[in-house]
């Protein structure tokens, strides 16, 4: 057996050896401050947007649904401003360090834009594929969790563009219902 197919399937066994626990779901929700300002070589710009998330315990990681969200603006008025809505899903691997979780993982979805020009009243909506990456960290105090991370996402544009954002907030751990688990798994 040639060695990158045995690698392969050692990967996908030990991976199914995990088990896909789905115990708890943790939402949150926070600010989510773009790092570089801009959008790709355009005149638009932006300040302090919104993230949430949902994660949950999957296969030794955190598997996640995330969501943000922030308005591009062009301060000269020469071109239409934008809505820029991020769902994503994703999976990466956790290590818990007493009661901090650290993490990284890659993550892919869909970008919604949302763009209006007012002048003419006409509102345009494009979707894009979006990719990406993101670390960071959680710190648990009881049922609560702090959380910080850096993103990195990839729009698939005719122009590509890359946004990188920083983000945190407060999130909740709960106890997922045993009918919910028995459907997630």
């Amino acid at each position: 057996m040639p060695r990158p197919l045995l690698f392969a399937l050692l990967i996908a066994s030990a991976a199914s050896a995990q088990p896909s626990n789905w115990a708890t779901l943790t939402p949150g929700a926070g600010p989510a401050v773009p790092l570089d300002g801009a959008f790709g070589d355009g005149p638009w710009e932006t300040g302090v947007g919104a993230s949430g998330r949902v994660e949950a315990p999957l296969y030794g990681g955190r598997a996640r649904a995330a969501l943000w969200a922030t308005a591009y603006e062009d301060p000269t008025l020469a071109v239409p401003e934008f809505d820029l809505v991020v769902p994503t899903l994703g999976w990466g691997p956790a290590v818990d360090v007493g009661r901090a979780r650290l993490g990284a993982g890659g993550r892919v979805g869909a970008a919604l834009i949302r763009i209006g020009d007012d002048d003419a009243g006409r509102l345009q909506n494009e979707t894009e594929l979006a990719v990406g990456a993101w670390a960071g960290g959680a710190l648990r105090l009881g049922r609560v969790e702090v959380w910080a991370e850096a993103e990195a996402t990839h729009l698939t544009l005719s122009t590509p563009v890359t946004l990188l954002t920083a983000g945190g907030g407060l999130a909740l751990r709960l106890d997922t219902p045993r009918w919910l688990q028995t459907l997630l798994r």
